[in-house]
């Protein structure tokens, strides 16, 4: 490709070295790392909290907000429509993190200010605007809120792809594998909580929708630890040399 540089051509050519196989130390040091694990649970928060979005939010709108529509056909068409804009906004607000994260990193040259900085923000944010729901019954008072706080949010996932780069080293695809899968786990989890909530609080929906804010607030604290100058296998390296 015309596009790839002396640099990297010449990064390219030079022989790999050896592989070494990962002893049953190395591989412990690494599934106990608090870095990873960090990385891992704020995904699982923020993707079962997108999994409330799309798969949630409609049918709650249509039981509590739209519930004297007396049509029901009319009723979940209308909820239906009015959880797309959150949806909508999202695709977005993803770029528009990114870019500012990569701004801020361009401008400042602190990794913890572009990455932690622009998640922590925009996830406090995103609680913020997600409070006024508990306040207004009007269904589309509380979607103006929803498609806020999910615009808000959602900027925090191009850092959390960016931090798997900044910290994964050699063991880049290990990391980003592990963080996306967690963040399966928390959608699918997501998925067969609400129900299950909605059931032991009598049928009311407080309960998931307080979950709901709260998961952005848990990410938050995760985020609050993170260091994106810190490579994770360097770290680990040395546990392993301290362990052999």
């Amino acid at each position: 490709m015309r596009s790839v540089n002396r640099a990297e051509l010449d990064l390219i050519a030079v022989d790999p070295p050896p592989v070494k196989k990962a002893t049953p130390v190395f591989a412990l040091a690494f599934l106990v790392s608090l870095p990873l694990w960090l990385i891992c649970i704020q995904q699982a928060l923020r993707a079962g909290a997108m999994r409330f979005v799309d798969q949630w939010l409609p049918t709650y709108l249509e039981q509590v907000p739209l519930a004297g529509i007396a049509d029901e056909h009319s009723r979940l068409a209308w909820a239906n429509h009015l959880t797309s804009f959150p949806q909508y906004i999202g695709v977005f607000s993803g770029p528009i993190g990114g870019f500012v994260s990569d701004w801020i990193l361009r401008r400042t040259g602190k990794r913890r200010l572009a990455r932690n900085g622009v998640a922590i923000a925009s996830l406090g944010l995103g609680v913020v605007c997600f409070l006024p729901i508990f306040l207004v019954s009007s269904a589309e008072l509380q979607v103006v809120f929803f498609t806020l706080g999910t615009f808000v949010s959602t900027c925090a996932a191009p850092c959390a792809y960016a931090l798997t780069m900044d910290v994964g080293g050699k063991d880049l695809p290990t990391v980003f594998g592990a963080m996306n899968m967690m963040g399966n786990f928390g959608a699918a989890a997501m998925t067969g909580l609400v129900p299950r909530l909605n059931h032991w609080t009598g049928g009311t929906w407080q309960a998931s929708l307080i979950l709901f804010v709260a998961i952005h607030a848990l990410a938050l604290l995760c985020w609050l630890v993170l260091d994106p100058n810190k490579p994770i296998n360097r770290r680990e390296q040395s546990a392993t040399e301290r362990l052999g």
